[in-house]
């Protein structure tokens, strides 16, 4: 198993922490899943859908948009 890296001093007195992250779109749940082997069993999902208490708006688009970018299957992004 990985780990996350030590924190370290970004220059502004916070600490921060790096950490790779694999992310695909469930195309059936329409939700960005999430996961890394840096730290065992981290699994998570994020959406935009009303009521869902997954919903972020926000870091949906985001990842989307890093989705498309990358070539892989995304949401569509209206505007993109």
């Amino acid at each position: 198993m990985g780990r996350v890296s030590d924190a370290c001093d970004d220059h502004s007195g916070r600490k921060t922490a790096s950490l790779e992250l694999n992310l695909w779109f469930n195309e059936k749940n329409q939700s960005i899943d999430l996961a890394t082997k840096d730290l065992n069993g981290f699994v998570s999902t994020v959406n935009a859908k009303p009521g869902s208490k997954r919903r972020h708006p926000n870091l949906f688009w985001k990842l989307a948009r890093c989705l498309k970018e990358a070539g892989a299957p995304h949401p569509e992004i209206e505007g993109l």
